[in-house]
């Protein structure tokens, strides 16, 4: 089966080619798409905001920040370990059952919580804020991000032939393109937000293009929202948009489970797809 599957990245550095190849595999393998036109446009590099060195304003020298052996990407699983060794080293026992922990050990938990925290300090807040930049840049250069992603959608459609076409987005993505599509709808099969912020985003009024009431318009649709209960920068559309004349859809996963996997691993994860292809009627 023949499509077109265009999709946005979250924050962060993009690697078209990466995902290219992760998402015909799945449309290969998950839905039986074998001529699936794939699309990545990297819209960080080409319109997003420049990189920002934020260790002027952290409490420590920058010679102490730019200490060898610091892996930028391993900064939470890091954290993660140290905070679960020290915990184990408190209790003194191999128990991993903080329900049955005495209660006085929560004001110790915390103070080992905050001792990790601080020793990835660097680490740590490079990534909050690579995706507060990100969304502040969106907010504030909206329309110009917009445009470039409503050419490659037009462009993308150009080559359609035949077969679905999805527009997709992670995290920001899916709100660019919820925000794109809304603006300017398009005919295309279904858009698809996964761990997207923006519901959350509208209920804080920050998206002043999407409402009931003229010149706003109601959110594009067919729109399927999936989020995992454990990612924290996921929310549920269903309700938020209840008053559209087509509501959103929300489905959920429940993998995978772990915290940093929980946001970023939704277009590695085969039940995405199954859900995807359920919404199109596409049957294996």
């Amino acid at each position: 089966m023949a499509g077109t599957f265009l999709y946005l990245h979250g924050t962060g550095a993009a690697s078209p080619e990466v995902d290219r190849a992760r998402i015909e595999r799945h449309l290969r393998d998950d839905l039986g798409m074998t001529g699936a036109h794939v699309v990545c446009p990297p819209w960080g590099a080409e319109v997003g905001p420049p990189d920002l060195d934020i260790l002027p304003a952290l409490p420590l020298s920058s010679a102490d920040a730019r200490r060898p052996g610091i892996d930028e990407e391993s900064a939470v699983p890091a954290a993660a370990v140290d905070f679960h060794a020290a915990s184990l080293a408190t209790v003194g026992s191999g128990s991993t059952d903080v329900a049955a922990l005495p209660p006085a050990l929560e004001a110790v938990g915390l103070r080992i919580l905050t001792d990790v925290l601080a020793r990835h300090r660097v680490s740590l807040t490079n990534g909050v804020v690579d995706f507060m930049r990100n969304v502040l840049f969106f907010l504030r250069e909206s329309d110009r991000v917009r445009a470039y992603v409503d050419e490659a959608i037009d462009e993308a459609r150009g080559r359609h032939r035949g077969g679905p076409f999805v527009v997709a987005g992670h995290s920001l993505g899916g709100v660019i393109a919820l925000e794109s599509l809304t603006a300017r709808p398009v005919d295309i099969d279904l858009l698809v937000t996964a761990g997207s912020q923006a519901p959350l985003l509208w209920l804080m009024g920050v998206m002043p293009g999407i409402g009931a009431d003229a010149p706003a318009r109601h959110p594009f649709a067919p729109w399927l929202n999936v989020l995992n209960p454990r990612d924290p920068l996921a929310f549920r559309a269903a309700e938020v948009f209840a008053w559209a004349e087509a509501p959103p859809t929300d489905e959920t996963i429940e993998e995978p489970r772990d915290l940093l996997a929980a946001h970023t691993g939704y277009m590695d994860e085969p039940e995405v797809y199954r859900i995807i292809g359920r919404r199109l009627g596409i049957v294996r």
